[in-house]
């Protein structure tokens, strides 16, 4: 028997987004075979991690996104540079880097965790940095993959950065995929107001 699904806070990015990073993707999965790029369609910033979610939880968690998202405006987010989790010299994680509307996208992470902090939820242990995950690395990454992986971040990514508006608050679920990158169907979302 399969146990409650994974759900998680965020924002979308929206699909000309995806298509714009989607050279940078390939790029990465060029690099190394084990090396797993996102699906440009599934492209997101998470704002909350909520782990398992068992079935009876998941209307307290609509309800206080709702909440959320009508007490905050629409926004324009930027990404710009990339990063790498761990910093280093083995790093799991390369994601894009949030410049434009990084205080706004902190300011409704803290909301969020706080919010439902109040409905017993536990607080993340780590600190939010706000970023979009590109690829997930193997524990394991050869000297030369490692190297190619330092240079491509080096070079930052896109020119320029790239422009969206976060326009709604989603609750998605992390899907496994065997063998590829996980897929994150959207269970509901809220429009932020708009000016």
């Amino acid at each position: 028997m399969r146990g409650p699904p994974t759900l998680f806070l965020a924002l979308e990015l929206p699909p000309a987004l995806g298509q714009a990073l989607a050279p940078l993707l390939r790029q990465l999965a060029a690099i190394d075979p084990e090396v797993r790029p996102a699906r440009a369609e599934g492209l997101h910033l998470t704002l909350r991690f909520l782990g398992p979610v068992e079935l009876e939880a998941q209307a307290g968690i609509e309800l206080v996104a709702s909440r959320v998202a009508q007490e905050n405006a629409a926004f324009r987010l930027g990404f710009q540079g990339l990063g790498t989790f761990p910093e280093g010299t083995h790093p799991r994680v390369i994601w894009a880097a949030v410049g434009e509307g990084q205080s706004e996208v902190g300011r409704l992470a803290e909301v969020l965790a706080g919010r439902l902090a109040g409905e017993g939820w536990r607080p993340e242990p780590r600190p939010f940095r706000a970023h979009c995950t590109l690829a997930r690395l193997p524990e394991r990454l050869s000297a030369r993959s490692r190297a190619a992986v330092a240079e491509f971040c080096d070079r930052g990514g896109a020119e320029g950065p790239l422009l969206m508006r976060a326009e709604t608050l989603a609750l998605l679920k992390s899907v496994s995929v065997p063998g590829g990158p996980n897929r994150y169907p959207r269970l509901a979302s809220w429009r932020f107001q708009q000016a």
